[in-house]
């Protein structure tokens, strides 16, 4: 008798079935520790994937909220001398941890990366208010910075602030 005339038989009913007796070796094509480790292996993978996802999203996200006028500029050509401010701003920080650019503009040169930001956070507009709560200080601090950089300066301090600021900043 074929193998297909023995299954024909076995689906008609007419040979039964061997009894399954434990002792027997299945055939199967993968062992049940190569699936578990393969299992093991994709929950990494899995887990690893969605980790590089939220990092994206959050850099993403992150990128959205930096430097709007220039974003705003670049899609639109609107809203060109915020855009030069914070093109400027980015200038200054980029010049600070560039010894050739450190030293191009020296009355900006001689600020703490303190004074940078109060000075910018000025020619930005923001109140002395504003920049407390940036800086997480009080409002008598940030009086205290801006006279170190009226000082360093040598500004009179009956000169307006803002005005001594947007003056270095276009030079």
């Amino acid at each position: 008798m074929t193998s297909n005339d023995y299954l024909e038989e076995l689906v008609s009913g007419l040979v039964d079935p061997p009894p399954f007796e434990e002792s027997m070796p299945t055939n199967l094509p993968v062992r049940e520790a190569e699936l578990e480790w393969m299992l093991w292996i994709g929950l990494a993978a899995a887990l690893l994937g969605l980790m590089w996802m939220l990092a994206q999203f959050i850099f993403e996200q992150g990128q959205k909220n930096q430097w709007p006028a220039l974003r705003t500029y670049f899609k639109t050509n609107a809203n060109l001398e915020m855009a030069r401010i914070e093109f400027r701003t980015l200038e200054i920080l980029t010049g600070v941890f560039d010894e050739n650019t450190r030293y191009s503009n020296a009355e900006w040169a001689l600020l703490t990366n303190v004074e940078t930001q109060v000075a910018l956070a000025t020619l930005h507009g923001k109140s002395v208010d504003q920049i407390a709560t940036e800086l997480s200080c009080t409002k008598s601090h940030v009086y205290n910075i801006r006279a170190a950089i009226r000082k360093k300066w040598g500004l009179d301090s009956a000169d307006s602030f803002k005005v001594a600021i947007e003056d270095r900043y276009h030079t």
